[in-house]
């Protein structure tokens, strides 16, 4: 049970408190029985006073403290974060409590996923002892937790997150791509889901589509956490449709999520590569006049292959995608993430020579180099012969 105090340390302070308000300060963990102790009174205070954001940050040292105190105390605080669960009545700050505790069920099953998957028992009765759970129960708790955090989406997209900042360690920006709690939690649900199923989930290329095709697609998935994500990303699209920044994040991640899963062989590798950056161009050309415009840009460089055999595939050549790359510069020069747009224009200056040929030949044949010459000036190719070797029978 010693690992437990490390579940609940990686659930609970991805959470963390900024210390800029006292109240809301990281407590001296050395001490953990007077840190329990002293969080036990801030819990009943501000459970008094209705004050939720403070009952959170209670639980989260007390949680934390107790588990250092006694490693077996994890359903105890899990026991008390549903007692202050059933009991709150802002819809916000209740989905947090239930996400948290869909958090720490996730730690507690992902770090020891191997023994819990092998049991074969029925879904039904729940042993009381999670840890007598197996894998099908454990993924059960977890989406039942989520789905109940995500229940009543409407107050969670109308809750600023910044409003939430003593809870959370966010930079500035993070707010502009994720401006609601809804994206917090929509957010986190989905990192979780994404490591659920009992085996990954291989989607069809053409659900590589843009997000006006995207939206109107029905989704029937054996897979209950892949069913839950595409519908997630659809609520986060739906929800931020006249909302540049957030948009456009969601959707590079949704472009993202269904790409690393469509099937590919050999034969279809190029065509998956393909979709993925044209549906990166197509944002990009969306919200061209956007600051915000620069995300597409910057994913597209990590798909794009210009030395690639087959990049005349490609929807933009090196040339065309350099002229947008610098528009975007010139048109916001100001944008916090410029920087990786002047890597990405230096990368494509850079003189770079690929040459091609083919590595068997039969005596008589003729060795034909091609050439792909990208900014270089000049350059000079040597061919050498080496002779015959009769120990491995090959030559050069």
């Amino acid at each position: 049970m010693k690992q437990q105090f490390l579940y609940i340390l990686m659930a609970l302070f991805t959470m963390s408190i900024n210390a800029s308000t006292k109240q809301y300060s990281e407590p001296d963990f050395a001490f953990p029985k007077q840190v329990s102790a002293q969080a036990s009174e801030m819990l009943e205070k501000a459970v008094a006073d209705g004050n939720g954001k403070l009952a959170v940050r209670a639980l989260v040292n007390y949680g934390l403290a107790q588990c250092a105190v006694d490693n077996d105390s994890l359903p105890e605080v899990i026991a008390r974060i549903s007692a202050v669960e059933s009991k709150e009545t802002d819809p916000c700050i209740k989905s947090m409590l239930t996400l948290l505790k869909a958090r720490i069920y996730n730690d507690i099953y992902q770090n020891d996923r191997w023994k819990y998957d092998r049991r074969e028992i029925p879904d039904t009765p729940l042993p009381d002892d999670y840890l007598l759970w197996s894998g099908r129960q454990f993924r059960a708790r977890i989406m039942s937790l989520l789905d109940s955090a995500l229940a009543n989406p409407k107050p969670l997209q109308q809750a600023r997150l910044i409003d939430f900042k003593e809870l959370l360690i966010a930079g500035n920006n993070d707010y502009t791509f994720y401006p609601t709690l809804f994206d917090f939690v929509a957010g986190k649900a989905i990192n979780l889901l994404s490591n659920m199923g009992e085996q990954q989930p291989i989607f069809a290329i053409d659900m590589l589509s843009p997000f006006t095709v995207y939206s109107t697609m029905r989704f029937n998935y054996q897979s209950p956490a892949a069913q839950r994500i595409l519908e997630l990303y659809r609520q986060l699209l739906d929800a931020h449709a006249d909302n540049a920044a957030p948009f456009i994040i969601w959707d590079i991640e949704r472009i993202k999520f269904i790409s690393s899963h469509v099937y590919r062989d050999m034969s279809s590798y190029n065509a998956v590569r393909n979709d993925e950056a044209k549906l990166m161009l197509d944002l990009y050309q969306r919200f061209n006049r956007s600051e915000y415009a620069a995300e597409p840009l910057i994913s597209l460089f990590s798909i794009l292959e210009f030395d690639n055999d087959n990049n005349e595939e490609m929807p933009v050549s090196a040339t065309e995608y350099y002229s947008l790359v610098n528009n975007q510069l010139k048109l916001h020069p100001e944008y916090f993430r410029n920087n990786a747009l002047r890597n990405i224009v230096k990368s494509l200056s850079q003189p770079r020579i690929n040459a091609r040929y083919s590595r068997i030949l039969a005596p008589g044949d003729t060795l034909a180099v091609d050439i792909n010459n990208r900014n270089a000036a000049d350059y000079t190719i040597n061919v050498y012969r080496i002779p015959y070797n009769r120990d491995n029978g090959e030559s050069f």
